[in-house]
């Protein structure tokens, strides 16, 4: 949002003037550009061994590495978007020096092998992640061959869905073909390294034997220093003389004068107003979820029950919230740099824990039919006095239950074992002794609540947060006052004392590398480095507010 808005000035780059630079590397600065800029290489990107890095291959990992996140339910933001080019970087140059070796060597993977470990092969060959992948999995938890079958055989659909998991099966495929290669590396390095015996005892010998030493020290501090002399042309002999002793990487130290971008009274009050007028809906509306979501509230109503403890972003309403009638809807009022209003929807004891059986039957391919009609009977089967322990070892999907007559043990309300919709009416809807039902988007849960723990009083609340923020036209005065000061001040010396007289302190990172993506105060500011790298050292950044 704030941040977002601002970065997208790229002159003022979240409130920075770069004004001097200097150059750590002790070797030619305009070699060294180069290669950077990559005007001796063809591709712009390098080479590895004299073998060029292909951007569209790059770009193919960087695009991967990203869908994974995705694929893993993470949010791709700016930041990891920067992490996953400098991942697929040092992984694509980890791979083009492994493949020198693997070739020197003779090491391959076949296709017909790499055919075994994935579908043609015994259960004995198969690669480990397949057995184990919940797709391929029966009703009891083992390894379905004909899943499999199934699964590969409808890469041929001519749909969107069967070419999209055709394309994450081919880069599955990828990672175990570059696994095995790893693998058949490591293994022969492995099986290379005997130490003989006699070595291995002379070594022994070598580290625990003992001697007694007599020794006098001289301290360098007993010599005068101003006694001492070196000409500047013995330090460059010496220099000279150990060369690879002082090698560094290329980096570059940005200062920098950083413009606060604050919100003025002005935008407090849009804040005040747009929790102010909607405090009346907030408390005569029904469906209390979709409203706050509407609002885009910067606190998402989630209507868990949550503890005095828990309730810290209540900040000093908290012990209110826990005295006023169910249904009080008060607000607006400020916290924390934000507006707020309130309602209290509920209040209950909710149990700390609850030690839980369970019996779960998975929809799968037949469907929720077949899995309710199931459930049914078993429920009958229960009715009549059937021990929930022996129907569970007999009928339950889940793995981690059988054999345990469906003791789950003792949960919490987050337990990441269980959906949240199950968690909420084993703590929300039910008691000690209570079994029932729920549905959940993978099956169906038969739930019996053994026994429950301590309990505490817990409130529901929907909070209407709008956070008081800088609006467009304050970030439009900063980014001019900054641009004034850069355009007026056109020397390092000049930059300098015009922030001091405007009472902005100029500030420097740490030691940035051309890979580097984060100044320290300032976040992400991956054009800063690139630009660092672009120029002469020790010059002003004016040119780059343009």
């Amino acid at each position: 949002m704030l941040i977002s808005k601002i970065r997208d000035r790229v002159g003022l780059l979240v409130g920075v003037i770069a004004l001097a630079m200097v150059l750590f590397l002790l070797m030619d600065a305009l070699d060294s550009r180069t290669g950077f800029l990559g005007a001796a290489n063809p591709t712009g990107l390098g080479s590895v061994n004299g073998e060029d890095i292909q951007p569209q291959q790059y770009e193919s990992k960087i695009n991967q590495i990203i869908s994974n996140y995705e694929s893993n339910g993470m949010e791709v933001t700016e930041e990891t978007r920067l992490q996953a080019r400098e991942q697929a970087w040092k992984q694509y140059v980890e791979e083009m020096v492994a493949k020198e070796q693997y070739d020197k060597l003779g090491i391959m993977v076949s296709d017909a092998e790499l055919r075994a470990m994935l579908y043609e092969g015994s259960d004995d060959i198969l690669h480990s992640s397949i057995k184990s992948a919940p797709v391929f999995l029966n009703d009891s938890g083992k390894f379905d061959r004909s899943k499999l079958e199934q699964y590969v055989q409808g890469f041929s659909a001519d749909n969107p869905e069967a070419q999209q998991r055709k394309a994450q099966w081919k880069r599955f495929e990828d990672g175990i073909y570059e696994q095995t290669l790893r693998s058949k590396y490591t293994n022969l390095i492995k099986k290379a390294v005997y130490v003989p015996t006699w070595y291995a005892k002379m070594d022994h010998a070598d580290k625990n034997a003992k001697a007694e030493v007599s020794y006098v020290m001289l301290p360098y501090s007993t010599v005068d220093d101003a006694s001492i002399t070196v000409a500047d042309n013995e330090l460059l002999n010496y220099l000279n003389a150990h060369k690879n002793e002082f090698k560094q990487k290329e980096s570059r130290i940005v200062d920098y004068v950083s413009f606060p971008v604050a919100a003025t009274k002005e935008d407090s009050s849009v804040a005040l107003n747009a929790v102010a007028s909607k405090v009346e809906e907030l408390r005569s509306t029904d469906n209390v979820e979709h409203f706050i979501k509407i609002q885009d509230s910067e606190t998402p109503y989630t209507g868990d029950y949550l503890t005095k403890d828990e309730l810290v972003g209540a900040g000093t309403m908290r012990d209110t919230l826990f005295r006023l009638p169910l249904g009080t809807t008060m607000g607006p009022y400020y916290e924390s740099g934000s507006f707020r209003a309130f309602r209290v929807i509920d209040r209950k004891a909710i149990a700390d824990s609850a030690k839980v059986s369970l019996i779960f039957k998975a929809f799968g391919q037949a469907g929720s039919d077949k899995a309710k009609k199931t459930m049914d009977s078993i429920k009958a089967v229960i009715a009549k006095g059937a021990s929930f322990a022996s129907v569970a070892d007999s009928s339950t999907d889940d793995p981690t239950t059988k054999g345990k007559g469906g003791d789950m043990g003792y949960l919490k309300r987050n337990d990441p074992r269980l959906p949240q919709e199950v968690l909420n009416a084993i703590f929300y809807d039910h008691k000690s002794g209570d079994m029932f039902t729920v549905e959940t988007g993978g099956g169906l849960f038969l739930t019996k609540i053994v026994q429950t723990g301590g309990s505490k009083e817990a409130a529901k609340v929907a909070f209407l947060t709008k956070n008081v923020e800088p609006s467009e036209a304050t970030i439009n005065a900063t980014y001019a006052k900054a641009q004034q000061l850069a355009g007026a001040n056109r020397s390092l010396d000049a930059l300098k004392k015009a922030a001091e007289a405007e009472k902005l302190p100029i500030k420097s990172s740490t030691d940035l590398e051309s890979s580097s993506f984060r100044i320290d105060g300032l976040g992400i500011a991956d054009e800063i480095v690139k630009w660092a790298f672009q120029i002469v050292p020790i010059q002003s950044a004016t040119a780059y507010l343009k």
